[in-house]
């Protein structure tokens, strides 16, 4: 009785070329211009675009966290204002995104503007009692207590 011979030496390279090409093909299926065209691009341009990028729905507000943390000192808590009503795409996107610009600060809601000690406002401040503005910017404003 011979024993079962898995296919001929013939077919076993077939099988490598066949595999070959399938992974050759994949590679050039899967291939996009940007992974060329990414080393010919601005660098500071696209660096300064990214950075921008989770901001793009309230311009100018990581300008302003980033100008009254540096006016503010370490530890402090403040209190952040932007003119939405709702949290969901309003405030809360605002919120949200202010830790990430002052990480040496306690950042509350407006609804806890009593427990700060500053008051970070975008495109203008309401009258807050016991604030004084400190700073202001074309972006909004900064008020200490």
């Amino acid at each position: 009785m011979r024993a079962y011979v898995y296919g001929t030496v013939f077919a076993m390279r077939l099988r490598a070329v066949i595999t070959a090409a399938a992974f050759v093909a994949i590679a050039i299926g899967s291939f996009q211009p940007m992974y060329l065209r990414i080393f010919a691009m601005n660098g500071d341009g696209l660096r300064a675009a990214y950075t921008e990028l989770p901001y793009r729905r309230i311009p100018g507000l990581r300008k302003l966290l980033v100008d009254a943390s540096a006016r503010m000192p370490s530890g402090a808590t403040v209190a952040l204002w932007v003119p939405f009503r709702e949290w969901e795409g309003g405030y809360g996107y605002a919120f949200r995104r202010a830790p990430f610009l002052m990480p040496d600060k306690r950042v509350v809601p407006i609804d806890r503007v009593n427990d700060a000690q500053y008051l970070v406002c975008w495109h203008g401040c309401p009258r807050v009692i016991g604030f004084a503005t400190i700073w202001r910017s074309p972006e909004g404003e900064l008020m200490r207590r």
